[in-house]
């Protein structure tokens, strides 16, 4: 959801971060993906090249304290 709110923003050239490691996997490989998850993956591969995302970092959960809090108030 976020990247669809930077193309709507027209937010580009930016870094991803993401706190799992499977994830940062699926999206940094380059192997095509036979299950339900593949659809979603290579929509996520293509609104990265799309904005101009320079690289996908791992972070830990601990440096998400704003997103848990924006997520928390949206609850």
């Amino acid at each position: 959801m976020g990247l669809l709110k930077a193309t709507e923003l027209e937010i580009s050239d930016f870094l991803e971060a993401s706190d799992s490691q499977e994830v940062l996997a699926l999206l940094k490989g380059d192997g095509e993906l036979w299950s339900n998850l593949g659809n979603i993956v290579d929509d996520i591969r293509r609104l990265l090249v799309q904005l101009c995302v320079s690289d996908v970092l791992f972070q830990l959960r601990l440096g998400n304290r704003v997103a848990h809090s924006l997520a928390q108030f949206g609850l």
